[in-house]
């Protein structure tokens, strides 16, 4: 995972001079060099997002905190694909069963909740079963 340090010290690379700003082009490069795996339209996008002043100039203060907010948000859809592959045998369906167990034993609701969380869920699509898209709307939902 990044920390502050680490984007400031890469930014700085970038901008040797110290003028406190990065071209879009610079920037794309270096975010794309920190956190990876970007598609090119959420790369554009989140370049596009740093320019606060629409002149072409990525601020260090836009830059550190858009890319430690991008970097954290890319570690926790990694964190929960790793939980959606480990939970199923194919990496295609989760059952609820598992999902049961998943949550009585990491404790990360309390049972009513857990048992309102199945009842949807087993209704969802009137199946016993749920995809990665559910599953990732069901973790971010307990997260907040």
């Amino acid at each position: 995972m990044l920390t502050g340090d680490d984007v400031g010290r890469a930014f700085t690379i970038f901008d040797p001079l110290d003028k406190g700003y990065l071209v879009e082009e610079d920037a794309g490069l270096l975010i794309q060099a920190l956190i990876g795996d970007l598609t090119a339209e959420e790369l554009h996008a989140t370049v596009k997002a740093m320019d606060v002043e629409c002149n072409g100039r990525i601020l260090r203060h836009d830059f550190e905190r858009l890319v430690m907010r991008k970097s954290m948000e890319h570690s926790v859809t990694e964190d929960v694909w790793r939980s959606f592959l480990c939970l199923t045998r194919n990496g295609q369906k989760l059952d609820i069963a598992t999902i049961r167990a998943f949550c009585e034993t990491t404790r990360c609701v309390s049972m009513n909740d857990l048992d309102a969380l199945v009842r949807h869920l087993a209704t969802h699509d009137g199946s016993a079963t749920i995809t990665y898209e559910t599953w990732k709307r069901v973790i971010t939902a307990l997260s907040q």
